[in-house]
């Protein structure tokens, strides 16, 4: 069984996970707390407010976050954000 994990959105790879690894407790924290976020908060896709977002939004949201910091670190100089 593959235990690679890919999302994929509008054919462009935004997260890649292999399951086989554990997350560290770091990682583990993060993801909680964005999952309680997503609860209390909901997500915002494509300017749409979603109240009560399922898997499939919540892993939209997610990568279009991922997506969204690296654009923004993709346009900004190495030498401005090692600054």
């Amino acid at each position: 069984m593959n235990e690679i994990v890919a999302v994929v959105v509008n054919g462009e790879l935004t997260i890649r996970y292999d399951r086989s690894r554990a997350l560290t407790d770091r990682q583990r924290e993060s993801l909680d707390g964005l999952d309680r976020r997503m609860e209390q908060e909901g997500v915002e896709l494509e300017g749409a407010r979603i109240i009560a977002p399922d898997l499939g939004q919540r892993s939209r949201f997610v990568a279009d976050r991922r997506r969204l910091r690296r654009d923004v670190r993709d346009t900004c100089p190495r030498a401005e954000r090692q600054g």
